[in-house]
């Protein structure tokens, strides 16, 4: 058995879909960019790596208001694997 249940991972994990879905309905990312640590290593295959939960929600905020990320800021996720 890993360090978190699999229920445990599934919730952490709807919240996370729920809170991009509030990004990006509202354009307000906080709630999704609290979904990381606040000492969090986000790689992203783009923009490289970022660090630290507030420097995410910069990111996060910036690249889903200006274009092309204001023309699709949704990111739903179709499948996944625990």
């Amino acid at each position: 058995m890993g360090r978190w249940s699999r229920a445990e991972l599934e919730d952490a994990f709807d919240k996370y879909q729920a809170a991009a879905l509030v990004g990006g309905t509202t354009g307000d990312w906080s709630a999704w960019a609290a979904c990381f640590t606040e000492d969090c290593t986000y790689k992203e295959h783009l923009y490289g790596t970022i660090g630290g939960r507030a420097a995410v929600l910069r990111w996060i905020t910036q690249t889903m208001s200006t274009y092309p990320g204001n023309a699709m800021p949704h990111f739903p996720i179709e499948w996944y694997v625990i």
